[in-house]
């Protein structure tokens, strides 16, 4: 079996209220699937998480630089194309969107491996990682995103809403403060507004009172705080039983990282990152005791085979390894499989956001048990049954 054709399905879907996190105001969600076709008919899909970059760029960058490399090739020696891939982008290709490319065409590869085998691509991954294979992997509710005129009242009823649907564990999100000197909305004019530092407090004391004492209650500042700031808000989010402090500053500032890790006392745990990307720079957070909880992103740190890399790294170092999901259902079939061959993962994000990229292309939602433990796809492959009209309704290339 040879690789015949890749075709990328660049995907956007306006968000019918826009949503804010630290850092940035999203008003279009975004997906650039990858179609990996084969001449013996099996085709696989995978997705390049793209954090808002241009989709057009994107897709030139695939088709002038790995296109002709795999055409011809066998697509179920995933590891073996994904050293091919990573080897000829090695100097401009190691992060950035390139890696992300590699990252969707790794999933797509599985996808057909899995098809191949007649397996679903978790069953398939626990032959590398000699692991038992999970059914279904507990989830946390991820929301709490800042919105105009959206106010703590709102907050709560959101939070409430979580706890009915069954979810244990909440987080939502916290530094979108123009008002603070290390804001990084100030280079940010056109989405400067948010709330104060102060306010920040308190939406987390709202979530808190919502979730009582018995819940887990996390937050993510998207890395928007210097060492610094971050230093000055964590008694708060001590006193408030915050379980983990989701990117509190850039992964690049090392010594800062150590610093709150210390300062946290094991009090709460530093997650991250969902921006890094390849096993080497993991490998620095967690050899430098930077981080409590490593986190990834499938579609943008390397794919199943980059993902299974950092997986092993958290799993040698007694970590805990979590994925970042925020993308289509692709992107979150993918991450779900991934989950359900390792040991360290104990729940996976789930976007509680309206998202059509990830409810609307399949043709039958993802399930989950009254405790929001979703199960994980059980045919062959990543499982899913894209409904083409809506993805081609969608499409914008």
């Amino acid at each position: 079996m040879k690789i015949s054709a890749v075709e990328t399905i660049p995907l956007a879907h306006e968000c019918k209220i826009p949503i804010a996190d630290a850092v940035g105001v999203n008003r279009l969600r975004k997906a650039l699937l990858i179609k990996i076709n084969t001449d013996k008919g099996l085709w696989g899909i995978g997705e390049a998480f793209l954090y808002g970059c241009s989709l057009q760029g994107a897709k030139k960058i695939l088709e002038d630089q790995f296109v002709s490399l795999l055409i011809g090739k066998n697509p179920c020696s995933a590891k073996e194309n994904y050293e091919l891939l990573c080897w000829n982008s090695m100097a401009f290709g190691r992060a950035g969107i390139v890696k992300a490319l590699i990252s969707g065409i790794d999933i797509a590869l599985w996808d057909i491996a899995a098809k191949a085998e007649g397996l679903p691509v978790g069953k398939l991954l626990c032959k590398e990682t000699s692991c038992l294979h999970l059914d279904k992997i507990p989830s946390y509710a991820s929301g709490g995103f800042y919105a105009e005129g959206k106010d703590k009242a709102a907050l709560e009823k959101e939070a409430e809403a979580y706890l009915k649907k069954g979810y244990s564990a909440v987080k939502i999100k916290i530094g979108r403060n123009p008002s603070r000197s290390d804001s990084p909305l100030k280079y940010l004019p056109s989405s400067c507004w948010g709330e104060s530092v102060e306010k920040d407090i308190e939406r987390i004391a709202a979530v808190r009172s919502v979730l009582g004492n018995e819940r887990i209650l996390m937050v993510d500042s998207n890395a928007s705080f210097s060492a610094q700031g971050a230093m000055q808000i964590l008694p708060s989010l001590i006193e408030q039983g915050v379980a983990w402090f989701e990117e509190p500053i850039r992964f690049e500032d090392e010594d800062g990282l150590k610093e709150l890790r210390a300062a946290m006392k094991g009090r709460m745990q530093i997650a991250g990152f969902e921006t890094a990307q390849g096993d080497a720079v993991f490998k620095n957070l967690i050899d430098g005791g930077c981080v409590d909880i490593v986190q990834a992103d499938i579609g943008w740190a390397g794919g199943f085979t980059g993902c299974l890399k950092i997986a092993e790294l958290a799993k040698k170092a007694g970590k805990k390894f979590s994925l970042h999901s925020f993308g289509s259902a692709v992107h979150f079939a993918s991450s779900l499989h991934l989950a359900s061959c390792l040991a360290n993962t104990d729940m996976i994000e789930s976007e509680e956001n309206a998202n059509a990229l990830r409810s609307a292309i399949v043709k039958s939602p993802f399930q989950a048990d009254p405790k929001m433990a979703f199960y994980v796809p059980e045919k062959e492959g990543l499982g899913i049954e894209l409904d083409w009209d809506a993805v081609h309704s969608m499409r914008v290339l």
